[in-house]
């Protein structure tokens, strides 16, 4: 009876393939990296723009010209101008600063809130714990947009709620996360030493437990803040974010989408600046997640001292000779 056998790869196959996954690591690391540079060059810029906004604008967002209505690019409108003649380079401006302020305030809320809703609940546990994770389990059963809108129709419409309302839809992402890292981090031995010494529970919080959970907050932190500048635009494309003439990108793309005819500059201008700004901090916030990464740091030093080593290996022109 004839059987089939199959061929194993042999050690140098293996060490062969292995150093090939190697190599693609790291050039999907050096392209993160490449576009982490980008995405920090383009937000670094942005925020620049956001502030100096006067001075950047070259005209005055609210001002209104009907004899210049929809008009295409040219050297006094940049890119153009919306159906009440007004200019929209600078409403774009002036609608960055808007959209990074609303979407930093609102990322602080949810964090001020879910921070110590998380160590509590972490930190406690029994009752407590059961009561916040079924609320945050209620909040997150529910999309975003809609919890949003829910809390404008309650509280109103205006900057301030569309800022409280982002706040209070990003606050059970915050407190599930720290909740989890409070459990993980609560049973180690340090934190047991601390209570055996009679440390009281908030110092062990503060002193211990915190500082040992911050590094995935900081990263969900820079994702949230492209999920907050989504939301505040989809708020302001629905009219419940800031009244006119408060220029908002979602409010530009609403006003667009109801005058122009077809794919205009006064379309594609908003549009554009909401999906980079997304796109940067989403690759920021991946490099952030890959500098706080151990494997990737004993991945990056390891190869280094196999580099090290093979120049120090290879013969120098002295001994060839």
């Amino acid at each position: 009876m004839q059987t089939d056998t199959v061929a194993r790869p042999t050690g140098p196959d293996i060490s062969r393939d292995s150093r090939k996954a190697q190599k693609k690591r790291s050039k999907l690391i050096r392209s993160n990296r490449t576009s982490a540079s980008i995405a920090l060059v383009f937000l670094c810029l942005l925020v620049l723009i956001a502030i100096f906004a006067p001075l950047v604008a070259t005209h005055d967002y609210a001002k209104q010209d009907y004899s210049h209505i929809l008009a295409g690019p040219s050297s006094s409108h940049f890119l153009g101008t919306d159906d009440f003649g007004r200019d929209v380079f600078s409403r774009l401006v002036y609608g960055a600063r808007l959209s990074l302020g609303s979407s930093v305030i609102a990322v602080s809320v949810g964090l001020i809130i879910g921070l110590p809703i998380g160590l509590a609940s972490g930190y406690i546990g029994r009752w407590f714990d059961v009561v916040a994770m079924r609320v945050v389990d209620t909040f997150m059963a529910f999309p975003s947009i809609i919890l949003a809108i829910a809390v404008t129709a309650i509280l109103g419409t205006g900057v301030v709620t569309a800022m409280i309302a982002v706040g209070v839809v990003l606050i059970p992402s915050f407190a599930r996360l720290i909740r989890g890292q409070v459990l993980s981090v609560r049973s180690r031995l340090y934190v047991d030493a601390a209570r055996t010494f009679g440390g009281r529970s908030w110092w062990i919080i503060m002193r211990h437990i915190f500082p040992n959970s911050v590094q995935p907050v900081v990263i969900l932190a820079a994702h949230l803040l492209g999920v907050a500048i989504l939301i505040e635009a989809s708020l302001s494309f629905l009219g419940l974010g800031a009244p006119p003439p408060q220029p908002g990108w979602g409010a530009m793309l609403r006003e667009a989408a109801r005058s122009a005819d077809g794919l205009t500059v006064q379309v594609i201008a908003p549009g554009a600046a909401i999906a980079l700004t997304l796109l940067a901090l989403n690759l920021l916030g991946d490099r952030i997640r890959d500098m706080f990464d151990p494997r990737i740091g004993r991945n990056q030093s390891r190869r280094s001292r196999r580099r090290a080593a093979a120049r120090r290996a290879e013969p120098t022109s002295e001994q060839i000779a």
